[in-house]
């Protein structure tokens, strides 16, 4: 455990050295939201009852922009998830099609 901590260590005084210990943050994880509209009317959520209009949401080059933006930044794992159904999107295989490159 210390000799494994130590070497951990060692790795990021490496890397600072070699940045003049300049160490930037790199996002992990970026969460998108792909849609608020959902076809389910669950007891414990009211997105259904929000009906917010999907004109407010990212069009498809906005999401390819965002996804392209966010592996530039070296983020590694993109999760679409929704405060709707993320299915209802039409652009959503497409979105993951560009995610994989």
């Amino acid at each position: 455990m210390v000799l494994a901590r130590f070497f951990k260590n060692m790795v990021k005084t490496r890397i600072a050295i070699k940045t003049g210990f300049r160490i930037d943050p790199i996002p992990q994880v970026l969460i998108w939201e792909s849609t608020n509209r959902c076809n389910a009317k669950c007891i414990y959520c009211d997105f259904w009852r929000q009906r917010k209009a999907p004109d407010k949401q990212l069009d498809e080059m906005e999401v390819r922009d965002l996804i392209d933006q966010a592996a530039a930044l070296g983020v590694c794992c993109f999760s679409i998830s929704g405060g709707g159904e993320p299915l209802l999107r039409e652009d959503l295989a497409g979105n993951i099609e560009h995610c994989k490159k």
